[in-house]
């Protein structure tokens, strides 16, 4: 009876987690400094490869240097790049896979974090569940979690 309790605790736990992730991601918060996005290009290949999940935290300006790698705002878009020079308070940027520099100087106001982790090939589970096949998926296994705990709650009792 004591291992059926701890799986349901676990598997609550990670139900309640998985669904505070997707909410964060989707919403684009941050979260004690922290942010993740979705990498969907291959400029920055090999240092960081399409669909890697991407770490960055919100730093001061004297915290960012060059060869660190950023994510910023570009337009609609936040693209992650390394910092190639700084030069009166602007961030010159570059993919590590392209062949010039990006053509827009980066203010540090458009900077969402500087990268401090990557979790390779994670961004693909994110983007499934951003899906709605994938939100009938999330939702459906907490609906399973939560049927399982009340039968399981019903027989022990």
């Amino acid at each position: 009876m004591v291992m059926g309790k701890k799986i349901k605790v676990i598997a609550w736990l990670l139900a309640v987690l998985c669904i505070i992730f997707f909410v964060i991601y989707i919403s684009g918060l941050s979260v004690f400094g922290y942010r993740f996005y979705v990498v969907l290009s291959g400029s920055m290949k090999d240092s960081i490869n399409i669909y890697d999940l991407v770490i960055s935290k919100e730093v001061s300006r004297d915290d960012i240097q060059v060869g660190d790698v950023i994510s910023f705002q570009s337009g609609s878009e936040i693209v992650t790049h390394r910092v190639v020079n700084i030069e009166g308070g602007l961030y010159t940027t570059k993919g590590d896979n392209n062949n010039t520099e990006d053509d827009a100087k980066i203010k540090y106001e458009n900077i969402k974090g500087k990268v401090i982790g990557v979790i390779p090939k994670f961004g693909k589970a994110i983007l499934f569940f951003k899906s709605k096949k994938g939100l009938v998926v999330l939702f459906s296994a907490v609906f399973l979690i939560y049927f399982i705990d009340v039968w399981l709650f019903k027989r022990e009792n």
